[in-house]
């Protein structure tokens, strides 16, 4: 977020793996590559062991991880919808690599569309960015 209050989407990856340390592998790379402030990591499935398979493989890429809520709870599907909704309400103040096509249309087609699973990560991200990191102008 700048200084202005504008978010940048810069970069989205809609990956499907079952295997953390693949999973893992790509999050280290990408941190190598782009130098990532946070990481957000979902606290479901085998994502909530991925903190720790990221700590086993390489130390500066597993202290700027922040787990998300925990979305085993009761009711989630409806809290999910609920958060990705409030989006809404903050996507005049976001700006989107253009070439994020598949965010883009997620964006469109909610709540009807097939996938969310971008949304929601752009959720956790925007979550992660406004509680733990504050705005620095240089």
């Amino acid at each position: 977020t700048d200084e202005f209050g504008y978010t940048y989407v810069l970069d989205a990856e809609n990956i499907l793996t079952e295997d953390p340390n693949e999973l893992a592998d790509i999050i280290i790379q990408k941190d190598k590559s782009l130098n990532f402030t946070a990481i957000g990591i979902e606290s479901v499935g085998f994502q909530r062991w991925l903190n720790k398979i990221i700590e086993h493989k390489d130390q500066n890429t597993a202290l700027k991880i922040f787990e998300s809520y925990n979305p085993s709870i009761p009711g989630i599907q409806n809290q999910k919808q609920r958060r990705i909704s409030s989006l809404k309400m903050i996507m005049h103040k976001v700006k989107f690599n253009r070439t994020l096509q598949v965010l883009i249309e997620q964006l469109y087609e909610f709540p009807n569309g097939e996938h969310d699973d971008l949304l929601d990560a752009l959720m956790i991200a925007m979550d992660i960015s406004s509680k733990y990191l504050p705005l620095k102008i240089i």
